[in-house]
Formats: C-alpha cells, sequence, structure tokens
C-alpha cells in the first residue's frame, strides 16, 4: 500500500482532517459538484498523487448525498469506520465486510435469475440451485458477524488495552452480568451484544444445521410466484413469524423471499445498532471529511433498497405487469 505526504492529502477536496493518531486516509472515489462527474485520486510510481475520472460500479465513494437512489446505500456504521475508525488494524476487515454486504445482495440476484430460469424451463431441478445459494448465504452471515467482532475486538483494545473473545458468538452467548464484570464492557456494547444475540444464535443454530449436523434444505418447491418452503419447515422453524397467514398459499407454502429479505434486512439494522454503540463506547476521533459522508454502491444493491416491498408482497415477481 502506497502512502503519500500529508500536503498531497490536502489537494484532496473531500479530506478536511488528516489524522496523526495511526489512522489511514482511505481514498476513494467522490462526487465533485462542479464537474458533475465522479473523480478518483490515484498514487503515483513516485508518491504522488493524480486523478482520473471514475464512477464506481462496486466501492464506497464520498458524496455530499446519495447520488443513485436505485443502486447506492448509506450504512452508518461504514462511514463511521472509515471516517473516524480507520486505524491500520481494521483496514482489512472493513473491506471484508462490505464484501460480505455485496454477497447478501448478490444473493436475491441469482434468486430472481433462478426463478427465471425455472419459468421458462418449468425445470424442477432448479430448486437444488437456490438450495446451493442458501448454504452459501448462512456462510457469508458467519463470515460477516465475525469481521464485526474482529472490528469491535480491534477498537476496544485501542481504547483500554484489554481484549475480547475473537468470535461474535463467544460474546452473544453470554450474560449481561458476565460481558460487564469480566470485560467491563460500556452499557452499550452490553446492550448490542445482547439485543443482537437473539437473531443471530437462531441463524447460527440455521447455519449449524445445514453445515454441521447433515440437514440439507431439501424441500424447496418451484412456485410460478417465487420459491417455497413447508411453512412447517424446522430448519426455519423459529423464523415463522415473518409469513403472515395472508402470505401462506393454501397449500402451506411460504416464500423463501420473504424469509431471507427479513433475515437480510435484520442484519442492515443491526450494522446501524453497532455503529451507535461504537459512538457511545469508542472515543471519536474527527472524521476525515466533515463534509462528504460514505455511500456504498453495489451492481446488486438494488435489491437492498427493496427489501421492504420484497417482505411486503413475499411473492414478488420483477417487472411483473
Amino acid at each position: 500500500m502506497r502512502r503519500v505526504s500529508k500536503e498531497e492529502l490536502q489537494k484532496i477536496p473531500y479530506v478536511d482532517n488528516i489524522p496523526s493518531d495511526g489512522r489511514l486516509v482511505y481514498l476513494a472515489p467522490y462526487f465533485d459538484e462542479d464537474k458533475q462527474g465522479f473523480i478518483m485520486h490515484v498514487t503515483t510510481r513516485n508518491n504522488k498523487l493524480t486523478w482520473i475520472m471514475a464512477e464506481p460500479c462496486k466501492s464506497y465513494y464520498y458524496s455530499k448525498s446519495k447520488f443513485n437512489e436505485t443502486n447506492d446505500i448509506y450504512l452508518d456504521l461504514i462511514n463511521v469506520l472509515i471516517q473516524s475508525y480507520s486505524y491500520d488494524t481494521i483496514y482489512h476487515n472493513i473491506d471484508g465486510l462490505l464484501e460480505d454486504i455485496f454477497n447478501c445482495s448478490a444473493f436475491f440476484e441469482k434468486y430472481f435469475i433462478l426463478h427465471t430460469h425455472y419459468l421458462e424451463t418449468k425445470d424442477l431441478s432448479t430448486s437444488d440451485l437456490i438450495a446451493t445459494e442458501i448454504e452459501c448465504f448462512f456462510g457469508n452471515i458467519r463470515s460477516l458477524y465475525d469481521l464485526l467482532q474482529i472490528i469491535i475486538k480491534s477498537l476496544w483494545e485501542i481504547e483500554t488495552r484489554n481484549e475480547l473473545k475473537s468470535s461474535f458468538a463467544s460474546m452473544a452467548e453470554k450474560s449481561k452480568e458476565e460481558l460487564e464484570n469480566k470485560y467491563n464492557l460500556t452499557d452499550s456494547l452490553i446492550n448490542y451484544y445482547n439485543e443482537t444475540a437473539k437473531l443471530f444464535l437462531i441463524f447460527r443454530e440455521i447455519r449449524d444445521k445445514i453445515y454441521h449436523q447433515g440437514l440439507s434444505v431439501k424441500l424447496i418447491f418451484c412456485d410460478d410466484y417465487g420459491f417455497a418452503i413447508d411453512k412447517n419447515d424446522q430448519i426455519f422453524s423459529k423464523l415463522s413469524h415473518v409469513w403472515p397467514k395472508e402470505k401462506v398459499k393454501n397449500n402451506g407454502l411460504v416464500s423463501l423471499l420473504a424469509l431471507f429479505s427479513y433475515i437480510t434486512k435484520q442484519i442492515i439494522d443491526n450494522l446501524d445498532d453497532l455503529s451507535s454503540a461504537l459512538v457511545e463506547s469508542i472515543t471519536l476521533k474527527l472524521p476525515i471529511s466533515t463534509t462528504h459522508k460514505i455511500f456504498i454502491r453495489g451492481p446488486y444493491f438494488n435489491h437492498l433498497n427493496s427489501l421492504d416491498e420484497y417482505l411486503d408482497e413475499q411473492w414478488y415477481i420483477p417487472n411483473k405487469d
């Protein structure tokens, strides 16, 4: 990773504060209002900066407002981490976290691609393909939460020099009293672990059933209005509240799309909850930019912006007349 001088960094319009406390300045595309386009500063061989026109496709960017309402999202956690907590020890973990968020959005794109394939071919074995994607989805969840824990652990060590466990599960399983007495955590972090644990442990149980107990999501049904499972499927029994009675088909089938929209929405809410807990627990450093925020763009983020619609309608077909 090339480094440039403070004098070079001062040339970047969105950089208002150059840290001297071990934090990094993440270079990224930014929306230039004068040029009405995206610009990216890049380093040259002699550690100078030059710029190119470069609109992001799968990346975060600096902007005063969200540029594209369809494919862009704002996550306060990512903004806070990159702007105020961008220490070298969590640099790669932020990138990994972003990749897991991209993977969540990709699940929905593949869901609709596979359902279109079924509609065109009526090939019932398409259900095997979506089953594989479900297994990958829960593996991705595990990765995401463990990366969150690595970030929390690193920031807590910087703040207090005390160590936490490396896996999210090992913290989520502990009682409020243990988190307080053994780790001396703030009330905000204790509440975050306790409140997140309720759903996280359900997600972990589903993953363990699939990965460690030999259970697979075999009974997936292909329906013209979406992939489905039986409402009494034991793997997802603790999430049955996702399907209101009026959305259950007469034959007892329920929407997979609704289930994964709910799970993804809960994960995104967890990210915002963590942002608040960190700000209340870890000394908040001056943000890199006081004029711009961090937004994220992904080729399939339109699905993340449609989660409420998917969850509400449940049996959803894109471009339906």
